[in-house]
């Protein structure tokens, strides 16, 4: 079940750290982290997590069994492990809002756009 608290608090992290490579460094930056796929994946992964386990708790012990269905105890799993490596990819992602990756990055970008031109 906390894995809904995880989810609001990353996400609150990412969006002030948005906020503040923007108002800090440029505006620029903020279609870099909006083309970002890892952000909604992200957030898929982690509502999917919270989805599932609630269904799996809801379905627990229905047929007084005693016992958790394996399958479902894999898939959560899986999914636990997935909720991991996101939030351990939105962290670099994160890490890349350091000075030096920006002023690379937007150095990149006004080579490109003088080349156009």
């Amino acid at each position: 079940m906390s894995t809904i608290a995880l989810t609001g608090i990353v996400f609150s992290l990412v969006f002030v750290m948005v906020q503040f490579g923007a108002t800090a460094y440029s505006p620029r930056i903020v279609p870099m982290i909006a083309r970002d796929e890892l952000i909604p994946h992200a957030l898929g992964v982690f509502a999917a997590t919270f989805l599932y386990a609630l269904a799996a708790m809801a379905g627990l012990d229905r047929h007084a069994s005693s016992q958790v269905p394996v399958l479902s105890l894999c898939v959560v799993i899986g999914l636990l492990v997935a909720t991991m490596a996101m939030l351990i990819g939105l962290v670099q992602r994160i890490g890349l809002l350091q000075m030096s990756h920006v002023l690379r990055l937007m150095g990149g970008e006004g080579r490109e756009a003088i080349a156009r031109t």
